[in-house]
C-alpha cells in the first residue's frame, strides 16, 4: 500500500494564455527541495504523470484527506482566488477548524504580493517569501518531526514569520507572540473569532451586532471570551467563566498544533488563569449552571449522532480516517463521500458548494438536521445552524 501524502502544494499552473505562471516555477523547485528531504509530495505534474488524468479530480480529493501539510504559492492576488486553488487551500483550512486535521498546518509561499492581501483564510497563517523557502523547508522538517514524536532540541524552533525584520528585543518578541494568539483567535469560525475579527478592525458593539445579526450580549460574551484567550482577562460572572472555560478547552484541542511553542504556551496559562477561577467558584457553591459545550462543538457531536451517510462521515473524519477507508467502511463511491463532504461543510460552516444540485442537498441536509434538533439541541446550537442555513439560502 502507498505510504500517505505528507505534502500539498496548490497553485496555479497556468495563467489562461497557455503559459506557465511564476507560481508553477516556484512550486516545481519548492517540490523538488522537499523530496530531497524525503517527503511525498502531492505535485500536480508528477502525481499525474505517475498516475494518470483519469481520476484526477479524486487524486485530488484524497491527497488533500491524506496530507497533514499544505503550502500555497502565489505571486497574484487572483491566483491564489482562483477557483481549484481556492478549492484546494479552502478544504484543507476547513478539515482543520473542524478537527479532521489535529495536526495540518498550513503555509504560504508568496512573491510579489503584500501578505495583508491573501485570503482571508491564509492570511492568519505562516507566510514566506520566496527568498525564505528554505526556511520553509526546515519549518515543515520541524513540524514532520513533531508530528511524528521524534522532535529534539536540534531541529529548528518555530517562530513567527516576519519578512525583512531584523532580530527583535525580547519585548518585541512578546508583543509578536500576543499579535500570533490574536490572529489565531480571530481566525476561528465561531462566534467569538468572528466578533474578535470585528473588533480589531475598531468595529463598535453596534456595528458587530448589525453585522453579524447577533445581539449586543452575546457579542459582549463573544468579546470577553476572546480577551480571556488573548489577554487573561478574567470573565466576573460564573457563568461567563463557564462558557469561557468551555471555549478555551475546545480550542486547547486544535491550538497546539497550529500555533508556535510560545503562543501556545501563553494560551495554555490564559486557560489555567480561567480554570483557577472556575475551581474557585465551585470551592465556594455556586449555583450557577455549568456550561457544557460550546455551540459548534455541539452541533458538531449531534452530527456525528446521526444515522445517515452525513453523520457516519463526519463521525470517521473526526477519528481521522481517510477518503479510501471511508469509502470501504461505508462501502460508498468516491461521488457520495464528495457530496457527504459538501454537506457537512454546509451544516458546521454554512459553505455553499459550487454546483447548484450541491448547493440544493446541501441546503436540505442542513434543513433536516434542524428539524431533527428542535427539542434535542440547545438554543445557541440551533441558532447556529439557522445562520448556517441563512448563509446558503
Amino acid at each position: 500500500m502507498d505510504s500517505p501524502y505528507e505534502v500539498f502544494i496548490s497553485f496555479k499552473k497556468s495563467d489562461g494564455n497557455g503559459n506557465d505562471t511564476p507560481d508553477y516555477e516556484i512550486s516545481k523547485i519548492l517540490y523538488e527541495k522537499l523530496v530531497n528531504e524525503g517527503f511525498k509530495v502531492f505535485f500536480s505534474d508528477e502525481t499525474v504523470a505517475e498516475h494518470g488524468a483519469d481520476n484526477y479530480a479524486q487524486l485530488i480529493e484524497d491527497a488533500l484527506s491524506e496530507a497533514k501539510f499544505l503550502v500555497a504559492v502565489t505571486t497574484k492576488k487572483e491566483y491564489i482566488n482562483s477557483p481549484w486553488v481556492k478549492f484546494e487551500w479552502q478544504n484543507f483550512v476547513n478539515d482543520i477548524n473542524a478537527g479532521y486535521k489535529p495536526e495540518g498546518k498550513v503555509f504560504t509561499l508568496y512573491k510579489d504580493i503584500n501578505p495583508a492581501q491573501l485570503p482571508y483564510g491564509l492570511k492568519h497563517r505562516s507566510a514566506f517569501e520566496v527568498g525564505q523557502i528554505d526556511l520553509l523547508v526546515k519549518y515543515l522538517l520541524n513540524a514532520r518531526a513533531k508530528s511524528n514524536g521524534d522532535l529534539d532540541r536540534n531541529h529548528l524552533t518555530p517562530q513567527i514569520i516576519v519578512s525583512n525584520i531584523p532580530e527583535q528585543n525580547e519585548d518585541h518578541n512578546i508583543d509578536q507572540i500576543k499579535i500570533e494568539l490574536a490572529d489565531f483567535v480571530r481566525s476561528q469560525p465561531k462566534a467569538y473569532g468572528k466578533v474578535y475579527d470585528l473588533v480589531l478592525e475598531g468595529k463598535s458593539n453596534k456595528d458587530i451586532s448589525a453585522q453579524l445579526k447577533m445581539g449586543t450580549g452575546a457579542v459582549v460574551n463573544a468579546k470577553t471570551i476572546a480577551k480571556a484567550m488573548v489577554d487573561g482577562i478574567i470573565p466576573n460572572g460564573p457563568t461567563m467563566v463557564q462558557q469561557t472555560a468551555s471555549a478555551l478547552n475546545a480550542l486547547i484541542k486544535t491550538a497546539k498544533a497550529q500555533l508556535t511553542q510560545p503562543a501556545y504556551e501563553l494560551l495554555l496559562a490564559n486557560q489555567n488563569k480561567v480554570q483557577a477561577k472556575r475551581a474557585s467558584l465551585t470551592e465556594i457553591g455556586s449555583s450557577e449552571p455549568e456550561f457544557e459545550v460550546d455551540p459548534e462543538t455541539e452541533l458538531s457531536q449531534f452530527l456525528s449522532d446521526q444515522d445517515g451517510v452525513n453523520g457516519k462521515v463526519h463521525t470517521l473524519l473526526l477519528q481521522g480516517k481517510s477518503n479510501k477507508e471511508i469509502i470501504e467502511l461505508l462501502g460508498i463511491n468516491a461521488g457520495q463521500l464528495s457530496n457527504a463532504k459538501s454537506a457537512i461543510r454546509a451544516i458546521l460552516f454554512g459553505e455553499r458548494p459550487n454546483a447548484e444540485a450541491l448547493q440544493k442537498a446541501a441546503l436540505g441536509a442542513v434543513n433536516k438536521l434542524h428539524h431533527k434538533g428542535q427539542g434535542t439541541m440547545s438554543p445557541e446550537a440551533l441558532a447556529l445552524l439557522d445562520s448556517n442555513r441563512q448563509q446558503l439560502a
